[in-house]
């Protein structure tokens, strides 16, 4: 497990368009790798190489809202080193890396969590905090039945998210289309009131309710 570097080793200013990354704090979601970019100099790299990020690597945020959040370096990465309050986790092979990151996402986690969180207005647990993180140990067979049955109902679920988004998007577009016909249309106009009888409420006396002398 490592940090990023902290103070002048890594600023803002040794930025470039080009080159190794730097994984910040924005790139690591709940469970999912953002890709957000930047970048440092080969031989900057070369410098700050005990940081250094790889395909499959766990990286945990440290500081933010609803910690920790993971996610895992992706195939794609390439040469990259991680930013402060960025933690690389280079986990042991017997271990499933995605059954890790699902498990650092249950609701017992955050709220074990919770506790050991220090800061005011921008929350840290820290490596110390990262590193007594517990994790449920079952065979490596049974974590990959695990991630398996995990997959399938995020697999469910994006599709239904997916079919609602779809259902929304006709409606819009039905209510678009009534909307155009309504204002476009060259057919003859008339008041909603001669579409329907109409009366003017009013409070009976009982002889009204009764049906005795009323007018129709």
């Amino acid at each position: 497990m490592t940090d990023g570097p902290f103070g002048s080793n890594l600023k803002s200013s040794h930025y470039v368009s080009a080159g190794p990354r730097v994984i910040r704090l924005q790139n690591i979601g709940f469970g999912e790798f953002v890709d957000e970019r930047a970048h440092i100099t080969e031989e900057h790299f070369d410098t700050l190489r005990k940081h250094e990020v790889v395909a499959g690597d766990l990286l945990v945020a440290s500081l933010g809202e609803n910690l920790p959040r993971s996610c895992i370096a992706p195939e794609s990465i390439g040469p990259a080193i991680v930013k402060a309050d960025c933690i690389r986790v280079r986990l042991h092979p017997e271990m499933d890396r995605q059954y890790v990151n699902y498990a650092l996402q249950r609701p017992a986690i955050h709220a074990a969590v919770k506790e050991q969180i220090h800061g005011v207005g921008r929350p840290r647990l820290g490596m110390a905090g990262i590193r007594q993180l517990t994790v449920p140990l079952p065979s490596q067979a049974e974590q990959q039945r695990i991630v398996a049955a995990i997959e399938e109902n995020l697999s469910r679920l994006e599709a239904a998210e997916a079919a609602l988004v779809a259902a929304s998007d006709r409606a819009d577009a039905l209510i678009r289309s009534v909307r155009s016909s309504v204002a476009d249309g060259t057919w003859p106009r008339t008041r909603l009131r001669d579409l329907a009888d109409t009366q003017l409420g009013k409070m009976l006396s009982a002889k009204s309710r009764s049906g005795v002398g009323t007018t129709p």
